[in-house]
């Protein structure tokens, strides 16, 4: 029921009327009625809801608005009021006056519209989810009930910030904040603890959708918006509730510090948990107490770098008013903290204009200078831009140039600035800086740093004529930092201009005010054309794009940016749960509601950190009586000692600081060897001229510093077939799951990847979308180390390079590659050059570089090291232990129990089964792990090189090895070294630790060649030691160790020293695990190749393996300090029924022995389960008893072979059986039941096939018993070998089988979703790789193509397994073809004028002009005929060296950057005859020089193609002849057969493949 009230106003006298706030509409109740108040006579009573007053609605209002209402003007008189009866009980339930008023109110809203989109000045609703809410109108427990008393003597209430409106279409259960009362975000993650979560609705008006903001609860109450109930302030720009919360220069109190500190560090560290797993608590709890005590002691504290870069860009991240702040993560940070005077300020400001302008590519840029920390201790910028244009006012009160500058132009003369003699409209302003409160200095602004840009039209040319220039760089110089409770007064920061800014500074009347002057310009009449100033203000943009874009200065319209804001706006929603924003300043001030921003409803609220307004600072100036007339003071001229030490400690703190302030580059490695560690070192030494450089290893890297990386360089080899080294394999597992989306606030974005070689480099549509990747921020460099004769060539690095690019880093170089076979230093060299100028070109640094600098030798004197004798008691040494303090890997000491010979001792080849006793280690490993394991030098080798070395000291005498450093002091002292334990025998040093056998590298060449004494071999050392073909041609041909290089040069006088700290540490040596730890407890076994070769064409010395030799000569008992490392990628399935398909010639066998024992070891145990628990078997039905007389006697079965040699040629597998074997079996009973029982128990077990090759049966197969006995046990379901050598036979490779038995591969893998296995070297991988290609496409209906993807996709998802080593008996032969093609190929491309270091610059972008301009072909006149025997020939030649490195060396997908330009190089010598190449007839020089021996083949072999299809020819012929023996009858049988079953299968396997590709 309602009803109108009159209530009389008296005179100085109180209404006397009380309201509370309710939760929902009507929102005012009445509460209190005093008595000595006019309204106690009336017919109010408490309880009463109020509808209006005075026709005025106020149901929306709450009670504060109700009594701002009441007392002012509106009310003036006698206020009617209509009510609506409505009490509350004591128990708290209400009591209405029927049935309508009874029901729920409606619920509410909340959502904050523009008032430029609304006449209604109050549309900012607010609600919030409540659970379990009994009473919608009561009140918040937390909060009290508030009274206000309308009376008439009552003054004008004080604003509030949000007013609220009724929303009837929300189902939610909602709550709404006191109306009473301000929001106090600070107070809503309390009240989620409490069961509440609540969210703003933002709708976008254009089409319908909807944003849920939950990012408000986290706003901080500091700053207020400025809205009340009554009133909004949105359209202010400058709300006197956002002015300066602070005081100027005076800092926080410990109490206020703190709670922002904590708050600060655990959002850092949050951004971070990703990154630090584990140690995320550990590493926040104690930086929050490292923060805490510097607090308490200092009352301020220091922010690292790495969390000032994360505050400066998480408060662009939060400022509502900026639109273009998509790119907030690109943000780069200039730690300007050490500049401690003006001057030290002007020269970093000058920094960062050089380096934010990038010649108009501007890169948005921060430099921060040193935070507040006590009173009036503040440094400033005074400027409010870096570049600002003067105001003069003149006599007349009329301003030439910018009237917004006038003031700041006046602060300038004060202090002693002079205009120049003629005075323009556009006189940049000198720099005003001031230092830790103290003097204020101006700096005039170098001319060569202000990018202007000069205004014109292309379709007004007269506007060109009214002179109008802007500066490029924006760089906003007056605001300050505030960031976890420290206040960073001067923070000059800079992004890039939007037209409409430029377009408002010239047009508005407060500004240059120019719009009639432009209209003049384009010959419009002001007078009749009514929308004149809105054409002026849009051609005036369009000038303004045009000029910026023809001069290639960065900008953006008003379009583009509001555009990337939406982008952004729904981005941070998704991510963080909202994004505050200030309608206001969002929306552009030209063609609003044409934006996508404009139809849009924002939230504004305050985050921390962020950016905040202040004082002028000239305000708070103490000026001097007399203003001074110069720049300085004048000071006095003599000089006290304490300011001269003073002086000294401030220029020791500037070069301290100018280092720290130099950009940071990080470089950081992954090696199995120690190469790429070695290259990681140099890039550093070189880098160091121009940046602060570190060198990290990948496994001690901290991820949670890689987003604030600013040059990152990358240096790593790839081990095996594609996989990292084992230091790199976390760091690319992090951004691996970094790219997923596994970090904290994203989403899975793609499928992880089996095998991180499949990563592949990403696409266009990819790049756009890491725009907003964690990564934007950093640049980096790859450069990838490896061998050409490996299939996978530098894959990690590639892989690497792509993971980077795709999480949205910018790569200032391509990626290098490093050809261990050829080329690799050279390659080095030049990448790591352009690297370095291209880095510096970036950061504007100076990039000069010198040959010395890139080829300079590693630092070494005989001074600064010696060789001290040991004086205590030598214990005993522990191998284990020293290894694991040298190589920093945990070492375990497993014993050799024993060694037996596999091949026949007639064989000219030594393969060997070394067993090692792992009991009392806690080695564990599975079937396909790797055993590494640490070997010991030949001691004919070590004994070579004591007795060429002039040693001073008995090599069996425990020494120390020591270097001289430079203390703390200043003095010089002798340090022990920790390369190598201590104390150590040069016979230890030189057996156990350290690399003797493996060539020097072309540093160290450098470091002998200062100890030659003849200038001939000193020469030639240093020729050496650059690195080129002479060196390569010198290490592959001869294979040198240091002891041969001692005797190759004999004037060399080396000290022992040199040696031990440059030479190569020994590295371990990887073996395939050749056992199943569950049938061989306590047991690894390894096959071993023993490795022994010969260069010079077969005639030189023999080499023999480190690792390899050692293992065939020690004893049972020797101690052999190994490690497991794992290989999931190559381990059994987890599903025992899939098909299993191994290939793995010679001693790639190894871990298929592993294989097959486990699966022994699993159908045993699966044996023994069933034969305990009968259940397990299967039931049938009982048969009957058969009559006696029906019984009979069985006839013996027939055991097939256990062994099917699959040759060419060969007889039937029939006729090489033994002979049957009888077995007695019972004639009485039927078996029928066991015999079902053991089919459906092998149908539990998937297939096991073995594709094994060798030379000769009788010589080489090896583990050819054991081959028999799991082929009886059921384990191996069949093994087929391949015999290549074998004496009256023709070749024949596990190639050739595979494809015999196509048709069951076919099956096994595509439609039974089988696994497929390989090991071996390399060339055998890839020709196995390529064979199964081919089986795709004969026998399941595929193109290459589809081919290709399908074994890519078997990769990618673990089907495809590989586990490819490069030293085995044949590697001097694989060796040598590689590098002769990939010579043959760098000699055709030198002969083409085609730059060969690196390759990857121009591959790297093949769209570019560069590479078109270099592949395309010269024009001739004279075209070379077709069939002109110049042409076949030269297309032969370089056909030839592409088929070669590809037959030998590369994977299906896989091919090296140099076949991409080999291919148009070879149309390009086929169509120049001019260019007859010489290299070619080098290249077949060559060829005709290379030796041939029995140990190693030609060079270049016959073609594999060709002998494969002779092998197919032979093949056919001889089914040919056994299906000509058959009848008739027979023949059409098999045909129709034969026809149907391969249109069956085809198209059966196609769709198959379809469904799995």
């Amino acid at each position: 029921m309602e009803r109108t009230v009159v209530v009389r106003r008296e005179s100085e006298k109180s209404l006397g009327i009380g309201f509370r706030s309710l939760q929902v509409p009507p929102y005012c109740q009445v509460a209190k009625i005093l008595e000595n108040g006019t309204a106690s006579n009336s017919a109010l009573s408490e309880g009463d809801l109020l509808l209006s007053v005075n026709d005025i609605d106020v149901q929306n209002m709450g009670s504060e608005d109700v009594r701002h209402l009441l007392s002012g003007g509106q009310c003036a008189g006698e206020p009617v009021l209509t009510l609506r009866v409505y009490r509350t009980t004591m128990n708290g339930s209400s009591e209405s006056s029927n049935a309508h008023d009874s029901m729920p109110p409606p619920q509410l809203a909340v959502t904050n519209v523009s008032p430029h989109t609304s006449p209604v000045p109050s549309r900012v609703r607010r609600t919030g989810m409540v659970k379990n809410m009994q009473d919608p109108r009561q009140s918040l427990p937390d909060v009290k009930e508030q009274h206000s008393l309308a009376a008439a003597s009552f003054g004008p209430a004080e604003p509030h910030r949000h007013s609220y409106s009724m929303s009837p279409h929300s189902q939610r259960k909602q709550i709404t904040l006191m109306g009473s009362r301000s929001v106090d975000f600070a107070k809503l993650p309390q009240w989620r603890t409490t069961g509440i979560t609540q969210h703003i609705p933002l709708q976008n008006v254009l089409d319908g959708s909807e944003l849920n903001d939950r990012l408000h609860s986290q706003a901080v109450k500091f700053k207020n918006t400025g809205c009340c109930p009554s009133h909004c302030k949105g359209s202010h720009l400058w709300p006197k509730e956002q002015r300066p919360s602070r005081p100027h220069g005076q800092p926080r109190t410990k109490e206020e510090v703190l709670p922002l500190a904590e708050d600060f560090i655990k959002q850092y560290y949050e951004s971070k948990k990703s990154a630090l797993g584990l140690q995320f608590e550990e590493q926040m709890q104690e930086r929050l107490s490292a923060v805490r005590s510097e607090i308490e002691m200092k009352g301020h504290y220091q922010l690292t770098y790495e969390e000032l870069v994360f505050g400066a860009r998480t408060a662009w991240r939060n400022s509502p008013r900026c639109v273009n702040r998509i790119i907030w993560r690109q943000l780069e940070v200039l730690d300007a903290r050490e500049a401690r005077s003006p001057k030290d300020m002007f020269d970093a400001v000058c920094h960062h204009m050089k380096y934010g302008t990038n010649e108009g590519n501007l890169r948005s840029t921060i430099t921060v200078f040193h935070h507040r920390t006590g009173y009036n201790s503040d440094f400033r910028v005074w400027n409010p831009q870096l570049i600002r244009y003067a105001g003069y006012k003149r006599e007349d009160g009329s301003v030439l140039g910018d009237p917004s500058n006038v003031e700041f132009t006046d602060v300038c003369k004060k202090l002693g600035w002079t205009p120049p003699s003629t005075i323009t409209e556009f006189d940049v302003l000198p720099l005003v800086l001031q230092a830790a409160g103290g003097e204020a200095q101006w700096f005039q602004v170098p001319p060569e740093l202000v990018l202007e840009v000069a205004m014109r039209h292309p379709d007004y040319p007269k506007i060109e004529d009214l002179g109008l220039r802007w500066y490029a760089l924006p760089a906003v110089s007056n605001m300050m930092l505030d960031v976890g409770g420290l206040e960073f007064t001067a923070c000059p920061f800079n992004g890039w201009y939007m037209s409409s800014e430029i377009a408002r500074d010239f047009v508005d009347v407060n500004r240059y005010n120019k719009l009639k002057d432009i209209a003049v310009a384009m010959d419009l009449d002001t007078q009749k054309m009514q929308l004149w100033k809105d054409k002026v203000f849009v051609e005036l943009n369009t000038a303004i794009l045009c000029s910026f874009q023809k001069s290639n200065v960065s900008i953006v319209d008003h379009h583009s940016a509001t555009e990337s804001f939406m982008t952004h706006i729904k981005a941070e929603t998704k991510t963080r749960g909202g994004c505050p924003a200030d309608w206001v300043w969002i929306v552009p001030p030209v063609s609003g509601s044409l934006t996508p921003v404009f139809h849009q409803e924002m939230l504004l609220y305050f985050l921390s950190p962020n950016y905040e307004y202040q004082d002028d600072p000239w305000k708070h100036y103490p000026w001097p009586k007399s203003a001074l007339s110069g720049r300085h003071r004048e000071r006095s001229s003599s000089i006290k000692f304490k300011t001269l030490v003073e002086t000294v400690r401030s220029v020791s703190k500037m070069f301290s600081a100018f280092y720290q302030k130099r950009v940071k580059a990080t470089v950081i490695y992954a090696t199995e060897t120690g190469r790429s560690r070695n290259y990681a070192n140099m890039v550093k030494d070189i880098f160091d001229k121009s940046f602060a450089s570190k060198v990290v290893c990948m496994e001690d890297y901290s991820h949670a510093n890689l987003e604030q990386e600013q040059l990152l360089i990358v240096v790593t080899s790839t081990f095996g077939s594609g996989d990292p080294p084992a230091n790199g394999e976390q760091f690319a597992r992090f951004l691996l799951d970094l790219r997923n989306g596994t970090s904290a606030g994203q989403t899975r974005r793609a499928p992880r990847p089996h095998r991180l070689s499949s990563v592949a480099a990403p696409s266009l549509e990819m790049l756009e979308k890491a725009r907003d990747s964690p990564l934007t921020q950093v640049k980096y460099a790859v450069f990838a180390l490896g061998s050409r004769a490996y299939p996978s060539f530098c894959t990690f690095g590639h892989t690497c390079d792509n993971l980077l690019k795709e999480l949205g880093a910018e790569q200032i170089y391509p990626c290098g590659e490093g050809d261990e076979l050829c080329g690799q230093e050279e390659s080095f060299q030049a990448w790591v050059r352009e690297c370095y100028e291209r880095a510096c070109e970036i950061y504007k640094l100076d990039g000069a570089l010198s040959e010395a600098d890139i080829c300079r030798a590693p630092v070494y004197s005989n001074e600064s090291f010696r060789l001290v004798k040991y004086e205590g008691c030598r214990d005993d040494s522990d191998t284990c232990a020293d290894l694991k303090c040298v190589h920093g890997k945990t070492v375990y000491a497993p014993v050799v129990k024993s060694r037996a010979k596999l091949q026949s001792h007639q064989s000219n080849r030594s393969t060997i089964l070394v067993v090692i006793d792992t009991k009392g280690t806690p080695l564990q490993y599975q079937p396909g792990d790797h055993i590494a394991i640490y070997p010991h030098n030949n001691p004919r080798v070590v004994n070579e090189l004591l007795e060429s070395l002039n040693l001073p000291f008995d090599p069996d005498e425990p020494l120390i090895v020591e270097s001289k450093r430079k203390s703390s002091s200043g003095n010089f002292i002798w340090q022990q070294e920790k390369r190598l334990p201590v104390p150590i025998t040069l016979r230890e040093a030189f057996t156990k630790y350290v690399d003797i056998t493996t060539p020097p590298s072309p540093q160290f060449l450098k470091l002998l060649a200062q100890e030659t004494v003849r200038a001939t071999e000193q020469e030639a050392l240093l020729e050496l030691a650059k690195g080129g073909h002479e060196y390569e041609d010198w290490k592959f041909d001869l294979f040198p160790n240091i002891v041969d290089v001692l005797n190759q040069f004999h004037s060399l006088k080396v000290n022992v020293t040199l040696l031990l700290h440059h030479l190569p540490l020994l590295q371990c040596r990887y073996y395939s695990i050749s056992s199943s730890p569950n049938l061989n407890s306590d047991e690894v076994h390894i096959t071993v190749a023993v490795v022994a070769f010969r260069k010079k064409g077969g005639k030189g010395p023999k080499h023999y393996g480190v690792c390899s030799t050692w293992l065939n000569k020690i004893e049972p008992g020797t101690v052999v300090p190994s490690f497991i490392r794992k290989a999931p990628a190559f381990h059994m399935p987890e599903e025992p029924q899939v098909p299993i398909i191994m290939v793995g010639p010679g001693t790639g066998i190894a871990p298929f022995r592993s294989f097959w024992q486990e699966r022994i070891h699993q159908r045993n145990e699966s044996l023994k389960s069933q034969l305990k628990d009968r259940s397990n078997f299967p039931r049938f039905a009982p048969k009957p008893e058969p009559k006696p007389e029906d019984r009979r006697r069985r006839k013996t079965a027939f055991i097939r072979p256990d062994v099917k040699f699959l040759q060419q040629g060969s007889v039937s597998p029939a006729a090489q059986a033994p002979a049957p074997m009888r077995r007695s079996v019972s004639d009485t009973g039927d078996t029928s039941n066991l015999i079902d029982i053991v089919a459906a128990r092998e149908r539990a077990w998937g297939q096991m096939t073995l594709y094994f090759g060798c030379r000769r049966s009788d010589l080489d197969l090896i583990y050819k018993d054991e081959l028999k006995k799991a082929h009886v046990m059921g384990a191996l379901s069949d093994f087929n070998v391949a015999l290549s050598r074998e004496p009256g036979q023709p070749k024949t490779y596990v190639q050739h089988l595979l494809k015999r038995n196509a048709d069951s591969i076919v099956h096994q893998l595509i439609e039974e979703q089988g696994h497929f296995y390989v090991c071996g070297d390399i060339s055998m991988a890839a020709d196995v790789c390529r064979t199964l290609q081919n089986i795709f496409e004969d026998n399941a209906a595929m193109s290459a193509s589809e081919a290709r993807r399908l074994i890519e996709s078997m990769k990618e998802n673990g089907l495809y397994h590989e586990d490819i080593f490069g030293v085995t008996l044949k590697t001097a032969e694989v060796t040598t073809r590689v590098r002769t093609a990939a010579k043959k190929a760098r000699r055709i491309l030198a002969a083409s004028d085609t730059p060969t270091t690196p390759f990857m610059r121009t591959l790297q972008f093949p769209d570019s002009p560069q590479l078109s301009k270099r592949l395309t072909p010269k024009p001739q006149r004279q075209s070379v005929p077709v069939d002109s025997p110049l042409r076949q020939r030269r297309q032969k030649e370089v056909t030839r060296s592409m088929s070669l490195v590809d037959s030998q060396t590369l994977g299906v997908s896989e091919a090296p950057p140099i076949l991409g330009l080999l291919e148009p190089l070879a149309e390009q010598s086929s169509r120049e005859p001019s260019c007859e190449p010489s290299s070619l007839s080098a290249v077949k020089e060559e060829e005709s020089e290379q030796g041939t021996s029995e140990e190693q083949p030609s060079p270049v072999p016959i073609s594999a193609v060709k002998e494969e299809k002779a092998q197919e020819v032979h093949m056919e012929v001889e089914e040919k002849k056994e299906t000509e023996s058959a009848t008739a009858d027979t023949k059409v049988q098999l045909r129709e057969m034969s026809s149907e079953r391969k249109q069956v299968r085809r198209i059966r396997t196609r769709s198959k493949v379809e469904t799995v590709i």
